[in-house]
């Protein structure tokens, strides 16, 4: 969903939240009226237009109806970052477990061969004396 914003003269591509204040001037709503049907402060309207704070849930499926917009078009505009922070701990926890994992053998090898290491010298120690 892109908006026409009046202020740069562009088509802009912020973020649904964002596009309320290019929304609410297109739909002839201001804020006060916008945040007495979302049944809500003013000043919510203007910290959700300035990025500042998000609507719930709830919130967004009601801004989705009052504009006739879909939640698609405010799910696409999430940043990516934003998506993969939902898929960065899970994959932390498994290269954590791989790491281990590649160590412990690392070191069982090295301790083997370690092992191996110290004996051969004791052959050749006691094969000395």
């Amino acid at each position: 969903m892109l908006c026409y914003d009046e202020e740069n003269s562009r088509r802009s591509s912020h973020g649904f939240i964002r596009k309320t204040r290019c929304l609410t001037k297109k739909e002839g709503l201001s804020q006060e009226a916008l945040a007495q049907k979302l049944n809500v402060t003013r000043q919510s309207i203007s910290k959700w237009e300035r990025g500042e704070a998000k609507p719930d849930s709830a919130h967004l499926i009601h801004l989705t109806q009052i504009f006739q917009t879909s939640l698609e078009d405010s799910v696409e505009t999430i940043p990516t970052h934003f998506r993969l922070r939902r898929y960065s701990i899970p994959i932390l926890i498994v290269l954590t477990f791989i790491a281990s994992f590649y160590l412990h053998i690392v070191m069982t090898v090295s301790c083997f061969w370690l092992l191996i290491a110290m004996g051969y010298f004791l052959y050749r120690l006691l094969s000395l004396i």
